[in-house]
């Protein structure tokens, strides 16, 4: 069936302006986070100042309408785009300084240097050439999900999209994974490659998962989880409050940045979560001592070798093929808590 296309000619103006009233929106699953770094930013404004095309911004029309200046405005949720705006909005809006640029050669034989200027600080004719500059977007309606995700795989040369993409398309709750998913514990410690791929979202299905006594973590069951899985508030507040503690706990429990780099491995922060879950459930005592009781534990169990890189033979063997197998991840689960757990009774134990 063929889809309904318009045609938007905006400028750089005019899209910044519906980046910051709501009228473009970015919440439809193909899109990811923001990632390009301020090098890669920087080029794009560049690339305006030389005249150079700029690829057309692709976007869903939806049903929504939002109020600006008393006038109702149609929504457009961008499939394709969102790196490009996100920039230009921030360019802007002066929270970037341009860098790694060549310098530009000028008619009159000299060279300008825009590395370390913001918006305001270009010539006031350079900002006009970026405001007005034109740019395209293609507004789609009455589009199918399946639709979206073949658009989406032409328009990267064919590359078809990853089952995770694919899943993330039919997500029940999408909003409420990447809401969990922008905690800073995972933020601030996950590679923006590793978020690129939306590994911080799958830890958060997979904590939800394992707080639900699933065990089996493997790719088919993550996909479907992102498909049928329903967050209630009690699950949400859970992993927010599990998410603080295992933060706090980060923060205090080494200097050593091999052990810190061990414990936030994907599979091993997977199973940090999960014990501190069940260690703040379980372990009497005020909080600011569990966080430093926990940090000083995870930091003893995971100063060791292996591919896991603890103590514990049997988790690191559990870390060595089809690590999200359910046997894999009980293992790793189990030799955390016990030697958690143990050394709190010994602790106890020792104060009597």
């Amino acid at each position: 069936m063929a889809i309904t296309k318009n045609t938007i000619n905006w400028n750089v103006n005019s899209l910044t302006k519906a980046f910051a009233d709501g009228t473009i929106t970015f919440g439809n699953a193909i899109q990811r986070g923001f990632v390009w770094d301020k090098k890669r930013m920087s080029k794009l404004p560049y690339s305006i100042i030389m005249g150079y095309p700029i690829p057309a911004i692709y976007s869903i029309e939806t049903d929504e309408r939002v109020m600006v200046k008393g006038k109702e405005k149609k929504v457009y949720d961008c499939i394709d785009g969102k790196q490009r705006s996100t920039t230009l909005y921030k360019f802007l809006n002066n929270e970037f300084a341009l860098e790694g640029l060549d310098p530009i050669a000028m008619d009159d034989g000299t060279e300008l240097d825009l590395n370390g200027k913001t918006f305001e600080e270009l010539d006031e004719d350079m900002q006009n050439d970026i405001k007005q500059y034109p740019l395209t977007m293609y507004a789609f309606s009455d589009i199918t999900d399946e639709q979206v995700a073949e658009m989406m795989s032409l328009l990267n040369n064919g590359k078809p999209l990853t089952g995770t993409e694919n899943a993330r398309i039919r997500a029940k709750h999408l909003d409420i994974i990447q809401k969990i998913a922008s905690h800073a514990v995972l933020t601030e410690n996950l590679s923006a490659t590793a978020i690129k791929k939306y590994d911080n979202e799958d830890i958060v299905i997979k904590l939800a998962l394992l707080m639900d006594e699933t065990k089996e973590l493997s790719n088919d069951n993550i996909r479907k989880a992102y498909e049928t899985y329903t967050f209630g508030e009690n699950k949400i507040k859970e992993i927010n409050e599990t998410f603080d503690f295992v933060k706090y706990a980060l923060e205090e429990a080494t200097d050593d940045k091999k052990i810190i780099k061990k414990i936030i491995k994907k599979a091993n922060l997977i199973t940090v979560c999960y014990v501190a879950w069940q260690y703040m459930n379980e372990v009497e005592g005020e909080y600011e001592d569990k966080v430093s009781e926990f940090a000083d534990r995870i930091s003893k169990f995971f100063d060791g070798e292996g591919k896991g890189g603890t103590i514990s033979e049997d988790y690191n063997n559990a870390c060595t093929n089809a690590t999200m197998r359910a046997s894999n991840v009980d293992m790793r689960n189990s030799e955390l808590y016990d030697y958690v757990m143990s050394e709190e009774e010994d602790s106890e134990e020792t104060e009597d």
